[in-house]
This record gives structure tokens, C-alpha cells and sequence, in this order.
């Protein structure tokens, strides 16, 4: 009997490990993913808000959900359909995260397609046998397109619909924009990160951006989320934390300009105890603010300070007098100057001489704001 209860356990246990290995071979990790942390500057910070998510796994019975897109009605996501014999899907949920439909991509590469892109019109995903133009209405494949040279897979994928350009990484190869139409690249840029998601923001301030969605940051937790500015070429230092449940590593992602009003990031998280996708507010952008406006014995000052989460840069400001005699000091520019996040500057007039009542305005880049004023030779008065 006591042999017979061991023979048992033994068995329980072989199960256990075998489903456990069978999960992780479910999950698409890199084999250069950094466990010791960010390789980029800044420190990564705590989750933004996150906004809503659903489990595209416990819908579809996938557990091996990758790339993620949001076509402004529905998210798209790809999945190995994991378990269910490896017959690759193209899985459909409206905004509240229901699902809609699943179909077949017809891959026959191990994963199937990763990451997915949206130019406001057609999908695009990329396994290492193609990469591929999707008409979302019943999700069939309508163009082959072309890979640049030396980028076996677009896993990481991102697309400007301004222009075509598509963007793209495979874990820590460079960024590529290129063109899909014969994959000739207009422009490489340095990476050290262990992309599997990439998004295209045009709205967050100073961009336009990249978000990278990477299997960075100390396992179990691969889940870094990173802004990258293109026309610098490199990464701003800007890094959130995504969203897992007990743990997790990057997958596919997206970028909505309005979701509830604030604009947004879609990760797929490639997860433990499921694949989870989320929504998450991100865009931290410096926000231009002027305060108190003072005066006193020849001079003006202001407050021009920065609210936002994220440094400014080269911010120039004015002192305009309007309204009364003035002799000296009708007008002065400053700047460039940069203002830390939450930080502020004091912005002072050169010398002022006039007589009677006056309208001071301060401008700092977009901020403007209006005072009155009385001068009284070089007395400033009023404020």
C-alpha cells in the first residue's frame, strides 16, 4: 500500500512538472533577456494608471497569446493556440473585451505572427516565413510584403500612417524604419533592449515616440515598458513597469491616442497564471505653467513652471509691457533654458522706466499670462 501511495505521488509530480514545462514553452522568451535590470537611463517607474484589461486566453482557451493592436472598436490578437495543436488564430474582442471571432492565420512557423501593427485601415504581422498586409474584415492576408535584410521576423512592429513607415526590432536587434514595399531601410537606430512590442505615439509632447514593450527589468517580471524618441534616435529614460498578475514577460503592444480621454498603452503580457492584456495611461510630457508675477523696484519676475512628469527642454519665455509710457525694459526673451519635472524657473525683466497704468503679459512656449500693472518711474506697482 505504502508503495502503491508513492508510486502515485511520483506520478502527481511528473504531471506537474510536464504541465509546467508545457506552460513555459508556451510563453516566448528571450534567450538574451536581461535579467539584471534596465540597460537604459532613468529608473523605471511605478505602473501608470491602468485603465482596463481582459484575458484573451481564458476567452479563446490560448495560452499562447502574443502580439496585441487596438483599431480604435477592437483589440487584435495573435495567438500559437496553445494547446490546441498549433493551428495559428487571429483572435477578434470588441472594447469591453469580449470576444467576437477567431481565425486562422494558415502559418506554419512554430509561433505564428507576433506583434501586429494598424495604419487605420490593415492589420500587419510577421512570422519568419512572411510578413504580411491583413484586411480585418474576415481576416485573411491581402499583400505579402518584404522584411529589411538582416531582420528574420518582425517581431516588435509599429507603422506611422502619415507616411508608411514601418518600424521594427527583433529583441535586441536595432530599430528598423524601413519600407515594406521591397524592405529598403531609411534608417537604423541603437537598441539594447529585449523588444517584442512596439507602438507608434504622435500625440505625447516632444514626440513623435516609440513605445517599446520589453522582456527587461529582474525575472519573473520582463514586463518594461520604454519611450523612444525617433528623431534623436534614442531612448528618452522614460520607463514604466507593465502590468502582470504573479508574473510575466513582454509581448506584443499598441498605442491609443484617446481611451476615456487620456491616450494610452495596450500591452499583451505573455503571463503566469494567464496571458493578459491591459491598458495603461502613459505620455508623460512636461506641462508649461506661469505662476505668481511680481514687481517691485526696476524689474518684472515670473514663475514659469513645469507641472508635467517629464523635463522640459529649451523653453523660451517673454516679458511684454503694453500700455503706458515705457521707456525701458517694453520687452524682454529669454531662454532656452530647460525646467526639471516639477521644477520652475524665475524669469526677470531687464530694467524698467515708464509712467502710468500697463498690461505685463508672460509667455513661456505655449503658456500664457496677464497682469496689470502701474509704473512709477522705476517702481512696478500692482502685482
Amino acid at each position: 500500500m505504502k508503495k502503491k501511495i508513492i508510486s502515485i505521488f511520483v506520478c502527481m509530480l511528473l504531471f506537474a512538472t510536464a504541465s509546467s514545462v508545457a506552460e513555459t514553452e508556451n510563453i516566448e522568451k528571450s534567450d538574451v533577456a536581461n535579467d539584471a535590470g534596465s540597460t537604459i537611463p532613468g529608473t523605471l517607474s511605478a505602473p501608470g494608471d491602468v485603465l482596463f484589461t481582459f484575458s484573451p486566453q481564458d476567452l479563446t482557451g490560448d495560452n499562447g497569446c502574443l502580439g496585441v493592436e487596438f483599431d480604435g472598436t477592437y483589440f487584435w490578437v495573435t495567438g500559437r493556440d496553445s494547446p490546441g495543436g498549433d493551428v495559428h488564430k487571429l483572435h477578434k474582442f470588441d472594447s469591453d473585451g469580449n470576444h467576437v471571432i477567431t481565425y486562422e492565420q494558415g502559418t506554419t512557423s512554430t509561433w505564428g505572427w507576433r506583434d501586429l501593427a494598424w495604419d487605420g485601415t490593415y492589420l500587419y504581422g510577421s512570422d519568419e516565413d512572411e510578413f504580411v498586409k491583413i484586411d480585418p474584415a474576415d481576416g485573411s492576408v491581402v499583400e505579402l510584403l518584404t522584411k529589411p535584410a538582416g531582420l528574420p521576423v518582425c517581431r516588435a512592429l509599429a507603422v506611422n500612417p502619415d507616411n508608411g513607415h514601418f518600424f521594427s526590432a527583433n529583441w535586441a536587434s536595432p530599430i528598423y524604419e524601413f519600407n515594406p514595399a521591397d524592405g529598403s531601410v531609411y534608417a537604423t537606430y541603437p537598441n539594447t533592449l529585449s523588444a517584442y512590442g512596439l507602438a507608434y505615439d504622435d500625440v505625447t509632447t516632444g514626440g513623435p515616440y516609440l513605445w517599446v514593450y520589453s522582456q527587461d527589468g529582474i525575472d519573473p517580471y520582463l514586463v518594461q515598458i520604454s519611450q523612444f524618441d525617433i528623431a534623436a534616435g534614442t531612448y528618452t529614460g522614460i520607463t514604466y513597469e507593465g502590468f502582470y498578475e504573479t508574473s510575466g514577460m513582454a509581448g506584443g503592444c499598441a498605442f491609443v491616442e484617446d481611451w476615456d480621454g487620456v491616450p494610452a498603452f495596450i500591452g499583451n503580457t505573455q503571463g503566469d497564471p494567464r496571458d493578459v492584456v491591459f491598458v495603461m495611461e502613459v505620455g508623460a510630457s512636461p506641462q508649461i505653467e506661469i505662476g505668481d508675477i511680481s514687481g517691485g523696484l526696476f524689474k518684472i519676475k515670473a514663475e514659469i513652471k513645469n507641472t508635467g512628469a517629464a523635463d522640459a527642454t529649451g523653453v523660451m519665455w517673454d516679458i511684454d509691457l503694453a500700455g503706458g509710457i515705457i521707456l525701458l525694459g517694453k520687452s524682454t526673451s529669454g531662454g532656452p533654458v530647460n525646467i526639471p519635472a516639477s521644477g520652475q524657473i524665475i524669469a526677470q525683466s531687464s530694467l524698467i522706466l515708464g509712467l502710468g497704468g500697463t498690461t505685463v503679459t508672460v509667455t513661456a512656449d505655449s503658456a500664457t499670462k496677464n497682469a496689470t500693472a502701474t509704473v512709477l518711474l522705476f517702481f512696478i506697482l500692482g502685482l
